[in-house]
């Protein structure tokens, strides 16, 4: 089993969606636990939903959803559960595709392997802001919420899928569950980008050193 750490959809403290969320016909998206088709006010909460949809299935399909639909605002961020690493390319039905990217079912996705063996994949996302390849730390940011690919038109949510070594499906509700009920997901997501406030620190630092061995010399 794969060793979660993180909630993939994150509501920091102080986070509030600042988009309106409705379904294409209109109607609006959900804001409480009662289940990811109820309706609910235009602006949803920041507070995810979990919809255990792994065996149910879909119109048109011949095996279950085999995944976790989580519900979220626009523009929530969308967090790695576990550490790993981008694989450079993926085989999806039979077409090699880029470990990130972007695909006409999933829209905006991520797959990562993990040191177990597991394989984790975020799809629906607003954006992807990590490349094929990339080592990843649990919490690092992939993207944002949205409802790209064949969820375009409907509520917007991470569609969270988790495959053992073999390719086989398992569902990823039993370590989700957990982190939900502890409010881990009223988290920040791992901070990134260069670090100029060390590399500032250690400049002035440098430079009071020079001068002061200057000044004594």
């Amino acid at each position: 089993m794969p060793r979660l750490l993180r909630f993939p959809v994150l509501g920091p403290p102080g986070w509030v969606a600042r988009e309106s969320s409705k379904r294409s016909d209109g109607t609006p998206c959900p804001t409480s636990g009662s289940g990811y088709r109820s309706a609910g006010v235009q602006y949803p909460a920041e507070r995810p939903i979990l919809y255990d949809s792994f065996d149910e299935r879909r119109q048109g399909d011949t095996v279950g959803h085999g995944a976790l639909d989580i519900t979220c605002a626009y523009g929530a961020p969308v967090v790695s559960t576990t550490a790993g690493q981008i694989p450079l390319t993926v085989r999806v039905n039979g077409q090699t595709l880029p470990g990130a990217g972007s695909s006409p079912k999933g829209g905006n996705y991520v797959w990562i392997d993990d040191a177990d063996g597991y394989r984790h994949y975020y799809a629906h996302m607003r954006n992807v802001q990590v490349k094929s390849g990339q080592k990843i730390a649990a919490g690092d940011l992939l993207g944002e919420c949205s409802d790209t690919g064949n969820a375009k038109g409907s509520c917007p949510h991470l569609h969270y899928a988790v495959q053992d070594r073999n390719g086989v499906k398992i569902d990823p509700y039993p370590f989700l569950v957990s982190l939900y009920k502890s409010n881990a997901w009223r988290s920040e997501p791992n901070s990134g980008g260069f670090p100029w406030i060390p590399l500032t620190i250690a400049v002035s630092v440098a430079a009071l050193f020079y001068l002061t061995v200057r000044k004594s010399s």
